[in-house]
């Protein structure tokens, strides 16, 4: 049998909310995390594997990204400050190691290297750095080290002396390997990201100077990002939406991932008419325009009037929809939100969260169902490792 099959033994049938969320906290901290936390790790040369194949094998042959370094020290600190698995610190500090020591450039952190630690992409961009502040964020959590509070902090500086656009607002994207500025179009989704990690840094630490600057990044959304009603994703370099098909481009993942932050921004700043004004509008749209009504599945992309433009399923939108559903059910009161948090629950489990083996998944479903890809990325264990933590936080269930 496929290791990806929606039909795998085991989560097909899910009887009752309670169940189900037992069964999603158990295939991570039963099944699936201690098998990453013994074949993710590269115990040769140090850090995270990329991805595993359908065999559950690590995939040598990429280099390792940034990314994927932090959003595992993000995994496992989570797993430590619950209890969740055991030596979780230790190894959320294996993959700090690899990242102080190979990633760490004049006040920035490089796009990637090979698998030995050697530069393979120095670029330094905007979206990477957010994560760091993340990952370090939760690793000071889970380990109280000032050490790694202080290169947070000073990634912090980094993106203030270097990165800031103060003609414009918000952040450019980045340095090139040269040091020039990028020339990408500007985007949406890192400054997401960074307003994400100055609300860890804020439960890290109590200080609320960070929560003063996410405020001033939900602000840059509001009057840069959100346009007639959607979360644009791409920008000119003065934060207008591009003229070009990409500019009218919607993500209803990041429309779900902007609920939960602007929700979570609301519980931990005091309520903000405002800011729960944004959350309906892009909570709405989602909704209405991002979720297939036939299999449940939240859609990878539609344009800006709703249209659907890419029909296939990732597996990081529907868990980033749990964490909107959760929210505003459990927050805004909205009681429909309740019924859509448990037919996503069981739509995640029943088609994307195969038990035919410990460690896989469903990355990427086409919208007949079938799998689109033959790996599963480790950067995709962040989204279900915060989405599991955010629904028993939020909504916990006990069966009668």
């Amino acid at each position: 049998m496929n290791r990806n099959d929606s039909t795998a033994s085991g989560v097909e049938e899910v009887c009752g909310t309670a169940a189900a969320q037992q069964r999603l906290h158990d295939w991570l901290y039963e099944r699936t995390l201690p098998f990453w936390q013994q074949h993710g790790i590269d115990r040769e040369s140090g850090g995270f594997h990329e991805r595993l194949d359908l065999d559950c094998r690590p995939i040598l042959s990429d280099g390792k990204r940034l990314i994927v370094q932090a959003r595992q020290i993000y995994v496992f600190s989570q797993a430590c400050i619950g209890g969740l698995l055991d030596s979780a610190l230790e190894t959320a500090q294996h993959g700090f190691k690899f990242l102080v020591a190979h990633y760490r450039l004049d006040g920035g952190w490089r796009h990637s290297v090979r698998r030995d630690g050697t530069n393979l992409d120095a670029r330094c961009e905007f979206y990477d750095q957010a994560f760091v502040i993340f990952a370090l964020a939760w690793l000071y959590r889970a380990s109280g080290d000032k050490t790694v509070l202080a290169l947070a902090e000073s990634t912090l500086d980094f993106l203030d002396t270097t990165l800031a656009d103060k003609a414009n607002g918000g952040f450019g994207e980045g340095l090139a390997a040269d040091g020039s500025a990028s020339q990408q179009p500007r985007r949406q989704n890192p400054h997401m990201h960074l307003l994400e990690a100055l609300m860890a840094l804020h439960d890290a630490t109590g200080d609320d100077g960070y929560l003063n600057r996410a405020a001033a990044l939900i602000t840059l959304a509001k009057d840069r990002f959100i346009v007639d009603g959607s979360l644009r994703e791409y920008f000119t370099a003065d934060l207008k939406p591009l003229s070009s098909l990409a500019g009218r481009q919607v993500e209803p993942g990041h429309h779900f991932e902007w609920v939960w932050l602007l929700s979570r921004f609301n519980e931990l700043a005091g309520a903000s008419a405002d800011v729960s004004a944004m959350a309906d509008q892009l909570y709405r749209f989602a909704v209405e325009h991002g979720i297939d009504a036939q299999s449940g599945r939240v859609f990878d992309e539609v344009d800006c009037d709703g249209k659907q433009t890419k029909s296939s399923h990732r597996v990081w939108p529907q868990a980033e929809a749990l964490k909107a559903h959760a929210a505003r059910w459990a927050l805004a009161g909205d009681l429909k939100a309740e019924i859509r948090l448990d037919g996503a629950l069981a739509m995640l489990l029943r088609d994307h969260l195969s038990e035919s083996a410990p460690g896989a998944w469903c990355e990427h479903r086409r919208p007949d169902g079938t799998s689109m890809v033959e790996a599963m990325p480790a950067s995709t264990l962040y989204h279900l490792v915060f989405a599991c933590s955010e629904i028993e936080r939020l909504a916990p269930r006990i069966d009668d």
